[in-house]
């Protein structure tokens, strides 16, 4: 393929799903903005265990025009990509986050409303799709749906000092204490929203086994995670699977928790950035 005259955006950063997607809502909005095209490359993700590999954009989205911003991926500039175009354009912007984007024009910075109009035309693939309505019409048909996110996470559910604050203040506590103190919180928020909601169902995202277990024991639980990680081990990261599976894992339960919450409840992370740009009712746990 000829490369154009327009000039490029590249879209590049190493991290999960919400990290990259965060970035490439930047991206997006800096190829709209500045009418050049955009290129995808997420060749080199802790997927790919930042090692370079396919490029999983196109494997779980549709590969498009996204309201007017024209998609391409490195393989569509074979030699040209890598020797010519990634030193070209690759800099600064390719790697950071919307959020973390400074506008100069101050009178109308509103990060989550070009967040919101960019996810809302990104298409993910048709069969991943297929597999959220029929996950939905087995288990949420009809159903007040309250979903929970908790992370314990592969450097602990601790990072930010706040949720040490709220489950650790000592920092004395054991694994199971903390995970005790996190359900507790949960389970007051729970209980709070099932007043008005007697027959919700709670939807739990969540990396910890122990978190899932000991809430079940109290509420009609739908889980999503069918293999939880080894302590210390990164959600979606498992060594037995290959990056497009632990991409594609991601990217369901982001879009299924994004599309099927009637209320959200959730901790620190980026996984669930995208979901709270569309669910209207949400409370940060910490």
């Amino acid at each position: 393929m000829e490369i154009n005259n327009k000039g490029f955006i590249v879209a590049r950063r190493n991290c999960g799903l919400g990290d990259i997607l965060g970035n490439l809502a930047l991206c997006w909005h800096l190829a709209k903005d500045q009418e050049k095209d955009l290129i995808i490359d997420w060749q080199k993700t802790v997927y790919h265990h930042h090692a370079f590999g396919d490029n999983l954009f196109p494997l779980v989205f549709n590969k498009s025009n996204i309201d007017g911003v024209q998609i391409f991926e490195p393989h569509d500039f074979p030699g040209a990509y890598e020797q010519q175009i990634k030193p070209k354009y690759k800099n600064k912007y390719s790697g950071m986050m919307l959020k973390d984007f400074k506008f100069k024009n101050t009178s109308f910075n509103n990060k989550d409303y070009f967040a919101h109009r960019f996810f809302s035309k990104l298409e993910i693939k048709p069969e991943i799709q297929k597999d959220i309505n029929d996950f939905y019409q087995k288990n949420l048909l009809n159903k007040y749906i309250i979903s929970v996110h908790f992370r314990f996470g592969d450097h602990g559910s601790l990072a930010k000092p706040s949720t040490k604050k709220a489950l650790n203040p000592s920092g004395k506590n054991t694994k199971i204490q903390i995970v005790e103190n996190a359900v507790k919180l949960y389970s007051e928020k729970i209980d709070e929203i099932k007043k008005f909601h007697k027959d919700a169902v709670v939807l739990m995202f969540t990396d910890c086994k122990l978190f899932s277990n000991i809430l079940s024991n109290s509420y009609d639980c739908v889980d999503t995670t069918n293999e939880y990680p080894e302590d210390g081990q990164a959600f979606h990261l498992s060594q037995f699977k290959n990056p497009y599976e632990k991409i594609r894992e991601s990217v369901y339960l982001t879009w299924l928790m994004k599309s099927h919450s009637d209320f959200l409840l959730y901790s620190h992370s980026n996984f669930n950035y995208l979901p709270r740009l569309f669910i209207k009712n949400q409370i940060k746990m910490f």
